[in-house]
C-alpha cells in the first residue's frame, strides 16, 4: 500500500486489524499490549506514514529532548498565575534534561500543538486548563501522541495529574464550621474563566458546595469581574445582602487583596467572629486577620506531570495521580 500523508489513527487500526484505542495504547505505552498486536500496530504506522514523531520515536526510541506544553488563550492572563505554572514545568522538565516549547492555542482548534507534534518538534506533550469537549485532548489521543493532562479531562483515557479540588475545599469548609459560623462568602475564580467551561473552575465550585451541604453551612458566592469598580460594588451588594461572618477567596494577583479589603471593612476588623480561608498557589496576602491558607503544590503538580510524561516516553506507561493541598497555614501573629 503506498504511504500517505495525514493518515489516520482510524486508517492505523483498520491496517493493523485492531481497534483505535489499540493503537492509542501501543503508540502512548500506557497499557500492556502483546508483543504480536504491538508489532502489527508499529507496522501499520510506518507504512502509512503515520504520525511520524510518535512512529519514529515508538520504533527507533529517538528523542527531541524538548517537551511542548499546550495552554488555551486567555487563561490566567489577568491573574498572573499562569506565569507560576510555566516556571514551575520549565524548571521540572529542566530537571529531567528537557527543553520546553510553549503553545497557546484554542481549546477547538489546536493547530499549533498538533503542527508541533507532526514535525517531530518535541517528544510530547503537557496539556493544562482543559474543559469539556477540549479538542486539544481528543485530537493528541486519536494521533496517538504522548500526552499527560495537568487537570482531569472529562472524556478519552490520557493521564492526569490533578490538584485534590475536594480535599482542599472540605478543609476550607470544616475549618470554617468548626469556628462556628454558618454563612460563609465564597469568592471564586474570574468570571471570565467560570463562562469558559475550566474544569478547575467546576471542580472547585462543586467542592465548595459539597462541603457547604455537609457541614450546614450556607455560601454565597462571587465570581470577579474585570472592572474592579463594578466588581466592587457586586461584592459589596453580595456582603451587605447575606452578612457572612467567613470568607473563602481564590487568590489572584489583581482581586485578592481587593475582595478581603472590602470583606474586612463590611464586618469590621474588631469583629471577634471574622475569619478568612485562601485557596492559591502561595502563601497568605496581606495582614489580613485569623487568616488561613490552602496552598496549591505547583511545584509538585509540574513535577509529576513531567515524570509521568517521562514515564510514557520511556515505554514505562503511566500512572494519573491526585496531588493534595498543603495544611492549613496560620497567618502570622
Amino acid at each position: 500500500m503506498p504511504q500517505r500523508k495525514n493518515a489516520s489513527m482510524t486508517d492505523v487500526a483498520r491496517l493493523a486489524g485492531v481497534s483505535q484505542s489499540t493503537v492509542s495504547y501501543v503508540l502512548n505505552s500506557t497499557r500492556p499490549i502483546s508483543e504480536k498486536v504491538r508489532a502489527r500496530v508499529l507496522a501499520a504506522a510506518a507504512e502509512l506514514a503515520y504520525t511520524p514523531r510518535a512512529a519514529a520515536q515508538a520504533l527507533r526510541g529517538g528523542s527531541t529532548n524538548t517537551i511542548a506544553l499546550s495552554v488555551p488563550d486567555g487563561v490566567g492572563g489577568a491573574d498572573g498565575w499562569l506565569g507560576l505554572y510555566l516556571l514551575q514545568v520549565t524548571a521540572a522538565a529542566r530537571a529531567r534534561g528537557y527543553d520546553l516549547l510553549i503553545a497557546s492555542e484554542t481549546h477547538s482548534e489546536p493547530q499549533s500543538i498538533l503542527d508541533i507534534m507532526r514535525g517531530g518538534r518535541a517528544d510530547g506533550v503537557i496539556l493544562m486548563s482543559t474543559r469539556p469537549g477540549d479538542r486539544r485532548a481528543s485530537a493528541l489521543e486519536e494521533l496517538g501522541m504522548p500526552t499527560v493532562a495537568i487537570g482531569e479531562p472529562l472524556e478519552g483515557s490520557l493521564p492526569f495529574v490533578d490538584y485534590d479540588f475536594r480535599r482542599a475545599t472540605a478543609l476550607a469548609v470544616g475549618h470554617l464550621a468548626g469556628r462556628g459560623h454558618t454563612s460563609i462568602a465564597y469568592a471564586g475564580p474570574r468570571e471570565q474563566e467560570r463562562r469558559g467551561g475550566y474544569l478547575y473552575v467546576d471542580r472547585t465550585v462543586d467542592g465548595i458546595g459539597r462541603a457547604a451541604h455537609d457541614a450546614g453551612v450556607r455560601v454565597s458566592s462571587h465570581f470577579p469581574e474585570d472592572d474592579p469598580v463594578a466588581d466592587d460594588r457586586a461584592f459589596r451588594a453580595l456582603l451587605d445582602r447575606d452578612a457572612p461572618t467567613a470568607l473563602v477567596v481564590t487568590q489572584s494577583f489583581t482581586a485578592t487583596d481587593r475582595l478581603i479589603a472590602a470583606f474586612i471593612d463590611a464586618r469590621h476588623p474588631d469583629d471577634p467572629r471574622l475569619d478568612i480561608v485562601t485557596f492559591g498557589t502561595s502563601g497568605l496576602p496581606g495582614d489580613a486577620p485569623r487568616t488561613v491558607a490552602i496552598v496549591d503544590p505547583v511545584d509538585t503538580l509540574a513535577r509529576a506531570a513531567i515524570d509521568a510524561l517521562i514515564d510514557l516516553l520511556a515505554g514505562r506507561g503511566s500512572v494519573s495521580r491526585i496531588v493534595s493541598p498543603h495544611t492549613l497555614i496560620p497567618s502570622a501573629g
